[in-house]
């Protein structure tokens, strides 16, 4: 007997409430991480920094300050835009962009408090590898989400009284969530979701990421310019993640197993075409097989693929406000729509793409194997060729190709959810977590090499 088919996206689908209420979490975990893109130019006293930079003071005695919060006027921004590059007035002098910060930050203290979540991460994802599988996925969620909040809330009273040091901390237990989080989130999408929807579940859960993206940069300028400044972010981010975790707790569920609340039609499916529960027991006594896992050739492609869109979707999340303001000349609202628009474009290309896939595979026009391999490719060589072009013609006289090619690097971005990562949970889905983990291990790698590469080639700083 055929099990009844019962359909995602419909409104007594529990699997759909699931998955909508595990997209605002992933928005929430994702805002609480990279709101300091924004809000690191708002803490900063950039004005003070170029002062204590010898590179930019050897060069000229004055330096003149661009902020929306002096009395510079548009024409006189147009001016320095349209005239020349590289940070230079037409009288020669160096500009500063500045939002109005406090904090007299150098860009080696800047890195080190960006790459705090990374290295949080880096350090937990060993005994995570240990942990996932026999941990409970909700209250694990729970776990992790709240002390992202609480990390959040303290963030500006670290950062004003206390220092760099302590802000770094803060963001370095951020990174210690991060090592669960994901895991435990692949776990809950392969329990609840058939293998022909999961490129969708995957592409919808994650679009909370770019959502984060999208609203979360021009709140974050919006708070930096209201009279809350930029402390009220954080708050705002801590208070969105208690609320979040409130509602998991009542509705959230690891398994069609675990909910009560279920049409019968659903419940027959599931149990027909996901993979079997198993028990408490049964998850803390099964063997991981780590050679057969560590020398299987698709995982490794995963592993390299993950490892490498890692690094320039950090470098996208976390810089590109900086490299709007520095190189772009962007005010601060400007900064917030200019970063926020082009993961849009991300968000509606994953849906739409993702949900292509997967009638293809239903309808065995492709293999599953050929789908991931084709979305891959589209995200790999088509976000190459559009950071090549980005390096060769983008400068402050062209911000409108500047966003056209960050727009179309986010959308081929958006083809990494049906490739690598929908293979990752097609390999070995009873493994799923364990398998995150170690995926989680190597992209907190490249996490943290990033902000040493930018380091290192950004050396003329402002």
């Amino acid at each position: 007997m055929v099990a009844p088919k019962a359909p995602l996206f419909h409104p007594l689908s529990r699997r759909l409430h699931i998955l909508l209420l595990m997209n605002v979490g992933s928005f929430v975990n994702m805002y609480m991480n990279v709101n300091i893109g924004i809000t690191m130019n708002c803490m900063v006293n950039s004005t003070a920094t170029a002062l204590n930079n010898p590179i930019l003071t050897s060069l000229n005695e004055t330096i003149i300050l661009e902020s929306p919060f002096s009395n510079t006027s548009n024409s006189q921004i147009d001016e320095v835009v349209e005239s020349q590059c590289g940070a230079q007035h037409k009288d020669g002098k160096p500009i500063v962009i500045d939002y109005g910060g406090s904090l007299v930050w150098d860009k080696s203290i800047q890195n080190l408090v960006f790459s705090g979540t990374f290295w949080g991460g880096l350090a937990t994802c060993l005994p995570s590898i240990f942990l996932v599988q026999r941990l409970n996925p909700k209250w694990a969620i729970f776990a992790t989400q709240a002390n992202k909040a609480l990390m959040n809330s303290l963030i500006p009273f670290f950062s004003i009284h206390l220092g760099y040091y302590f802000t770094f901390g803060a963001r370095f237990m951020l990174g210690v969530s991060d090592a669960f989080t994901v895991p435990f989130y692949n776990s809950i999408i392969t329990n609840w979701f058939p293998v022909a929807e999961r490129s969708t579940a995957l592409a919808i859960y994650t679009t909370g990421n770019q959502l984060a993206i999208v609203f979360g940069n021009p709140i974050s300028a919006a708070f930096c310019q209201s009279r809350w400044g930029w402390p009220m972010v954080y708050y705002y981010a801590a208070a969105s993640a208690v609320g979040w975790c409130i509602v998991w707790l009542i509705f959230g569920s690891n398994s069609p197993h675990e909910c009560n609340k279920m049409t019968t039609v659903e419940r027959i499916y599931l149990n027909e075409n996901v993979v079997a529960k198993k028990t408490k027991e049964q998850r803390k006594s099964q063997k991981i097989p780590w050679v057969k896992m560590m020398t299987n050739h698709a995982f490794i492609a995963y592993l390299y693929c993950n490892f490498v869109i890692t690094m320039l979707a950090t470098f996208i999340m976390i810089y590109l406000p900086t490299y709007t303001k520095d190189v772009l000349l962007l005010s601060v609202l400007a900064n917030g729509a200019f970063t926020s628009l082009p993961s849009a474009f991300n968000f509606f290309f994953k849906v739409t793409w993702s949900l292509l896939v997967d009638k293809l595979k239903a309808n065995h026009i492709i293999t599953p194997t050929a789908s991931v391999k084709i979305s891959q490719s589209l995200t790999n060589f088509g976000g190459a060729l559009f950071f090549f072009l980005v390096v060769m013609f983008v400068d402050c006289t062209r911000p409108i190709l500047a966003f056209v090619l960050f727009c179309s690097i986010n959308l081929c971005f958006g083809a990494h959810i049906s490739g690598a990562y929908t293979s990752l949970l097609s390999i070995a889905p009873q493994f799923t977590a364990t398998m995150s983990s170690v995926g989680m291990g190597v992209s907190m790698v490249g996490k943290v090499l990033t902000p040493m590469i930018v380091g290192y080639f950004n050396t003329s700083v402002r």
